[in-house]
Parts: structure tokens; sequence; C-alpha cells
């Protein structure tokens, strides 16, 4: 059983070959990525796909990994059960970069946190 304020950590991502999914028991959440460009400075459309709870709300913090880049968050809006949406545009850097996307679940009060690893341009 997890505990709230428990993270699963994801492989590391290459959201250009598909989506990323961080799983322990019966919980699993998918991270997928659209966007013509998979780059910094391009809307990036975000889909999440929970299995094992039905989360009240979901959001995602993404900070860089080697190099701070602000604050980047987004409130992802439900898109029937278990399913989440959004779009955000991430800065960037001159070379490419690590981002870690801090996907947020929270249901009845209890916080679960799943943690994606992936590289822009």
């Amino acid at each position: 059983m997890l505990q709230s304020g428990e993270v699963i950590r994801a492989p590391a991502c290459d959201f250009a070959q598909g989506a990323c999914v961080a799983s322990r028991g019966e919980l699993s959440v998918e991270l997928a990525v659209e966007a013509p460009v998979l780059a910094s400075y391009q809307p990036l459309n975000f889909s999440l796909k929970v299995r094992g709870m039905e989360p009240d709300s979901a959001r995602i913090e993404f900070e860089g990994v080697d190099m701070f880049m602000g604050v980047n968050e987004l409130a992802l809006l439900p898109a029937g059960s278990g399913h989440f949406n959004g779009t955000l545009t991430l800065p960037g850097h001159a070379h490419a970069m690590a981002w870690r996307a801090r996907v947020q679940l929270l249901q009845a009060g209890s916080l679960v946190e799943s943690a994606f690893v992936f590289d822009l341009k």
C-alpha cells in the first residue's frame, strides 16, 4: 500500500518513443507528450492516465535536473475516468537538458507523486 507523499519513479523517459509509465503494485501512472516537435519553447500536450486510484486532481511540477529553470507548473484538466490533459511550454537552454516532471495526484487529502525524467532540446 502506498503512503501519502511517497514518490514512484519511472525509468528514464523518451517521449519521442511513446508514453512513460511509473508503477508500484496496483497503481500505474502513464505520462505521454504529443507535439509536432518535442523541444523547449514549443507547446507540449501532456496526457496522463492513472490506473489503481481515482484522483480528485492532478498536476505536474517541472524542474531542471541539473539547472534551476524557474517554477513551471501545470494543473491538468480531467478528461474522463483516470485521464487528465494539459498544455505547457517549457523554457530551454542552448543545449539539450534533462527535466524532471513530478506528477502529483491528490485523492481525499492524500498525495501520491510520480517522477519522470526526460530530455528536451
